[in-house]
């Protein structure tokens, strides 16, 4: 720096420097007309004095020395402005501002990611909640109709049991009753015993089958009910799968914008620091390029002071150098100034960058906390998620277990179901074999009995032909014949007597007796006094009579067989 040269020239602050400019502005009030030949002026006290002629050399010397260094100074000045001007500052700071307005967006942008996505895995968990809620609601409704299924299996199971014991009672009933129809000595009244064992059994049969039919009504619906709650489980359950999936995928968006929030942070903090860094060394070099212009200025002023004085004194050679010294004073000095102001416009500038960095570090701090809040928020949505997860796993799990459990009890349901149905329809076919041998018995019963009473008749009436024909032989045929008719007729009414008991079975018996007793009346008109008995006997047991359909009948025994073949096509 120049202030050396400053001080050669007899100035020794900044205070002397003013005094020195109030001196120029005074030159025109006749000051230089106070100056005497070999005069100066005292800078030290401010006084007028002689000098010799030595001193005015000595001090015309010490003036070129000062010019000189004032002209350095200038130079070191242009210098200064040159640097300033060419440091590019003002683009670099642009750059700056530029970047670190990027960043800004790219962390404005992240942390509206992350409010975002904090905001859809609050709405994802509150629906996974919803799920986690009817999830726990639908365990216990699985475990009751798991409970009532149970139940209706225990039932069905006891009827099982009944049903069984109802099948050997019918196996053994069936048993008995194909005996009767085999046993030609049975008689009606044990077959209708028998028959009325079966049609109880029977009934007991169909109201355990009722029972079932109603039990396996109330399992459908059970069933049904448990097949609609496990399609609404599953479907939860791919629902809960399906949010999880989208918090995940929510989860990774937001840490993913958390790294690139926390980086352009990171990046903005060094933009602004190293930005902060420029601007105040920017700052010191304006404020110091500021002080060597005034210097420079203060000095130019000293030079352009000293070669005026060096004017007005008689020597030529000083008169010369102070000739010469004023406008170079001039120069420096308005180097000075100019880059003073410079200097200052540098501070100036950089101090207000300086300041507006500040004030971007105190947004980006803003911008930091809402990022590190949305960050908070969303550590606390997956922190949230994780817990609705567990949550939702657990309540899963139970329901799945209810409805596996109710799955197991309804198949064995199932099962036993199954089971009782062909305990069931067994018993139903036993109970119609029986019902089949019972007819046959009493067919058969009711066959036999008409065969006997059948017999019985004809051996009747071969006695009764036998005593008319023998009759016939005697006096009084009338009087027996109608002893015979008598008899006759009591036939006929046993005979009604028998198809009141037996049915359509002895219906042939009736016929046949009639027409005995019609064969009689006709043999006694047609052989009175007649004494052909034997003729009479063959007559007898061989006779033809019509029915009442007008055909011909033929004996007792081809009635009877006629019959029985009859009843054998039913």
């Amino acid at each position: 720096m120049a202030i050396g040269g400053v001080a050669a020239s007899g100035v020794q602050d900044l205070k002397q420097l003013q005094e020195l400019e109030k001196l120029q502005k005074s030159q025109d009030a006749g000051f230089s007309a106070k100056i005497s030949e070999n005069a100066t002026y005292d800078f030290t006290s401010g006084q007028e004095k002689e000098l010799s002629t030595t001193d005015c050399y000595r001090k015309a010397d010490e003036g070129k020395a000062s010019q000189a260094e004032g002209e350095a100074q200038a130079a070191n000045c242009q210098e200064l402005q040159t640097a300033g001007e060419n440091d590019n500052y003002d683009g670099r700071m642009s750059s700056a501002h530029s970047s670190s307005d990027k960043q800004f967006s790219i962390l404005s942008d992240a942390v509206g990611t992350i409010k975002d996505t904090t905001s859809g895995i609050t709405g994802l968990n509150n629906r996974r909640a919803e799920i986690t809620n009817w999830l726990k609601e639908a365990e216990p409704s699985m475990q009751q109709m798991q409970e009532q299924v149970t139940e209706l299996q225990a039932q069905l199971e006891e009827i099982q049991e009944q049903i069984e014991a109802k099948q050997e009672e019918l196996d053994a009933k069936q048993a008995e009753m194909e005996a009767l129809a085999n046993d030609p000595d049975a008689t009606p009244e044990e077959v209708a015993a028998l028959q009325g064992e079966l049609d109880g059994l029977s009934a007991e049969m169909e109201e355990l089958s009722a029972q079932v039919a109603d039990i396996s009504a109330a399992i459908g619906e059970i069933e049904e009910a448990m097949t609609t709650t496990s399609e609404e489980i599953q479907t939860k359950v791919e629902e809960e799968a399906t949010l999880s999936q989208s918090v995940a995928q929510k989860t990774e968006t937001g840490k993913a914008a958390q790294v690139t929030a926390q980086q352009s942070v990171i990046t903005n903090e060094q933009i602004i620091e190293d930005s902060k860094d420029d601007s105040q060394e920017r700052e010191e070099f304006g404020d110091n390029m500021a002080q060597v212009g005034e210097i420079t200025s203060y000095a130019g002023t000293s030079i352009k002071v000293t070669g005026k004085i060096l004017t007005k004194m008689a020597n030529p050679y000083c008169v010369a150098v102070g000739t010469a010294m004023i406008p170079v004073g001039q120069t420096v000095y308005g180097t000075g100034k100019v880059t003073q102001g410079a200097g200052q416009t540098i501070s100036a500038v950089a101090n207000g960058e300086y300041k507006s960095l500040i004030g971007a570090a105190t947004n980006l701090a803003s911008g930091a906390g809402a990022m590190a809040s949305g960050i908070g928020g969303m550590k606390d949505a997956f922190a949230s998620s994780k817990e609705t997860l567990t949550a939702a796993k657990n309540a899963q799990d139970a329901a799945n277990t209810a409805k596996d459990a109710a799955n197991t009890a309804k198949d064995a349901a199932k099962e036993n179901m199954a089971n009782v149905t062909e305990a069931t329809t067994k018993g139903t076919e036993t109970a119609a074999k029986a019902t089949e041998a019972g007819q046959a018995a009493a067919q058969n019963a009711a066959q036999n009995a008409a065969e006997k009473a059948a017999d019985g008749a004809g051996n009747a009436a071969g006695k009764v032909a036998d005593g008319a024909g023998k009759a016939a032989d005697g006096a009084d045929k009338a009087s027996k014949g109608a002893s015979l008719k008598d008899k006759f007729k009591a036939g006929v009414d046993k005979a009604k007597e028998l198809k009141s008991k037996y049915g359509d079975d002895v219906q042939s018996l009736a016929s046949a007796g009639k027409a005995i007793y019609d064969g009689v009346q006709g043999l006694r008109s047609k052989d009175d006094g007649d004494d052909k008995n034997e003729e009479k006997k063959t007559t007898t047991s061989t006779t033809t009579v019509t029915s009442s359909t007008g055909n011909t009948d033929t004996s007792y025994e081809s009635v009877l067989d006629k019959k029985r073949k009859k009843q054998a096509i039913a």
